[in-house]
């Protein structure tokens, strides 16, 4: 067997085992509150319901649309919806990681297939891993259908000639792209840098982009012919009342820990071109190419004004592909660059940090969990000793080194030491890595630091998901499970409804809990616009809107004819207070305890259905992470 197919089974195997740990991470979680609402519209939208009657999503047709297959194989294979929608996503990502592979492998010259098939493996986990929760998410399929049009670009352009074949890759480009207007920002940006580049205008005539266009037209006619409430209802409402209500402050925004991450890997970029790394010219459009879609998914991110995880992933995706390929040449040209570039940086990176977090936030990415990042600088140094050299016993020597510090870390950890065995630890694998260092390269000072510069950036995305992978779990654990128990122990509950402004407490419990919920809302996000008035304006202004059927809370007729229509079991009434910070003339101290019926029941059509449901029991924890206090209801009549 030669060394490619030898290459080529080390990746394949690689990749199952992320595929296997991917669907163990899935197993532990629970399917996303928007995923479980968009699958619950897709089967309102198959059995002839619209978008202003049955659901009222700030969504484009085409997610649904989307979602429609695993609702269809689920019926006719008489399977789980979870299980069918989670194999469904995994055979998209399929096509897409096939597609990726074949690209990334054409536009790197022989030598450098170990980047190739790294770039690949960074894929399958992004793909795979990276989205928690949020697997199937609308962000993350982008990704997903996008990745293969943006490698098919590069190769383009390093002179390779079009065919018509690509078309399909345009097509399925193009199905991401439409999932969100925001996401055409992506494709413009792209096709101004091509055109760039060429310097004509021909430089557009291409199968891909011809799809995507084609596509764009054809959606949009297909929309305003068969969907013509979302056109007139749905997107008024949207653009006057949803990013209004929904949107978090701009602190938040830019300076979330991610959006610092994506920073640190465009200043880590800027350095390494102002010392000219490499001079090889040949992979400078690929470069070029994950920079200019870093930069659009940034802006996707920041234009949607939140700062909700699953809009960062797909940025985040893009900063793990870039980091790997500057860290790849920095590591196979370890003889070729200045000491100061990996001081410079290093000061640089860990400058920044300091000044945007104190340093009691440092010390959490450092200490996140003494085996935690035992395993994580393990892996860093066992990357830097592998790339950097092809010896097999230095490898050897390197991997027995590790084998016996842990060895110490699990024997010393029962002593009384407390945190001194983590300290201990780390330090012996810090010096083991600089003797290594010292007696195998002629150049151990530049490893060493290289090393340490290493774990500096990677430990940030890896804290992050740490922190929401354990996050997510707590609140499976804490108010998933606590509120699906308790509606299986109610007997003959076929329906439920929730009036919350988090759509956190809605599909999660109704898919776990095999009931149906009756609402056509995702989550009632208009009551952040309620709150704000109420904040400006004073209660018995806004009660005045509400019975005069004022145009902002017009949704609660709408809650009154859900229940009128579906007659749910249960009524969960969210009684948490609200945060109202953001409004100008409310301190920071203080919340808006906003009591939901009080305020509904201004109109009279919902005031008569409510006179259906009677109090049942009250629901609460006193976690601070997740607080939870809903008020419960049950149908009398």
């Amino acid at each position: 067997m030669s060394f490619s197919h030898h290459r080529f089974l080390l990746v394949f195997i690689s990749s199952c085992c992320i595929y296997y740990f991917s669907w163990l991470l899935q197993d532990s979680l629970f399917l996303n509150w928007d995923v479980g609402h968009l699958l619950n519209s897709a089967k309102l939208l198959l059995a002839g319901g619209s978008y202003s009657q049955d659901f009222f999503i700030p969504n484009t047709p085409v997610i649904l649309h989307l979602y429609l297959p695993p609702i269809l194989v689920s019926r006719y294979f008489q399977i789980d919806l979870l299980l069918s929608f989670r194999i469904y996503i995994y055979f998209l990502t399929t096509i897409s990681l096939i597609f990726c592979y074949y690209f990334l492998h054409k536009q790197f010259q022989k030598q450098d297939k170990t980047l190739a098939n790294l770039l690949f493996l960074v894929l399958v986990f992004s793909f795979l891993c990276l989205p928690l929760h949020e697997f199937g998410q609308r962000d993350h399929l982008l990704v997903v259908f996008a990745m293969p049009y943006l490698l098919l670009v590069s190769y383009q352009l390093r002179g390779n000639p079009s065919h018509f074949s690509y078309f399909f890759i345009g097509f399925w480009a193009a199905i991401g792209f439409a999932i969100k207007p925001q996401f055409l920002i992506t494709p413009i940006l792209i096709e101004s840098y091509v055109m760039f580049y060429y310097r004509r205008w021909s430089a557009l005539i291409r199968p891909e982009l011809m799809a995507i266009v084609f596509f764009m037209i054809f959606y949009s006619i297909f929309t305003w012919l068969f969907y013509p409430d979302y056109i007139s209802i749905v997107i008024p409402f949207l653009l006057k009342f949803y990013y209004v209500a929904v949107r978090s402050p701009w602190s938040e925004v830019l300076l979330n820990p991610l959006t610092i991450f994506f920073v640190l890997v465009l200043l880590f970029y800027i350095i390494e071109n102002y010392y000219h790394i490499y001079n090889e010219n040949i992979y400078k459009v690929f470069q070029n190419i994950l920079l200019i879609t870093l930069f659009s998914f940034v802006i996707t991110y920041v234009s949607q004004h939140t700062t909700f995880y699953y809009h960062l992933i797909p940025a985040f995706t893009i900063s793990l592909l870039l980091l790997m390929f500057l860290f790849y040449f920095l590591l196979i040209k370890s003889n070729n660059y200045p000491f100061s570039f990996i001081l410079l940086s290093f000061l640089a990176c860990t400058g920044y940090l300091f000044l945007i977090f104190p340093f009691k936030f440092l010390n959490l990415v450092y200490l996140f969990h003494p085996y935690y990042y035992f395993s994580f600088c393990a892996f860093i140094f066992l990357l830097v000793f592998g790339l950097s050299n092809k010896n097999i016993q230095i490898k050897l020597y390197v991997v027995l080194t590790i084998f016996f510090i842990f060895l110490y870390s699990k024997m010393a950890v029962k002593t009384d030491w407390q945190f001194n065995p983590f300290f201990a630890t780390n330090l012996m694998l810090a010096l083991s890595f600089i003797y290594l260092a010292v007696r195998f390269y002629s150049h151990p000072a530049r490893l060493c630091m290289l090393g340490i510069l290493s774990s500096v950036l990677f430990a940030f995305p890896c804290l992050m998901l740490l922190s929401i992978y354990g996050n997510t779990l707590f609140y499976k654990n804490e108010v998933l499970m606590n509120l699906t128990h308790f509606i299986k122990s109610q007997p003959n509950i076929r329906s439920i409804y929730t009036f919350s402004m988090y759509g956190n407490q809605v599909s999660p419990v109704a898919f776990y809990s095999h009931t149906n919920f009756a609402q056509r809302f995702d989550s009632l996000w208009m009551l952040h616009y309620m709150a704000q008035q109420i904040a400006l304006y004073g209660s018995k202004q806004v009660k005045e809107a509400i019975r005069d059927n004022k145009e902002g809370y017009f949704f609660i007729k709408m809650l009154a004819e859900d229940l009128n229509r579906h007659k749910p079991d249960l009524v969960f009434v969210d009684d948490q207070p609200f945060n109202a910070t953001f409004v100008t003339n409310v301190t920071e101290a203080e919340k808006l305890h906003l009591n939901l019926l009080a305020y509904f029941n201004s109109n009279f059509q919902f005031k008569e259905q409510w006179k259906s449901y009677k109090y049942l029991t009250t629901i609460e924890n006193n976690n601070n992470l997740y607080p939870l206090k809903i008020i419960v209801y049950k149908r009398i009549i």
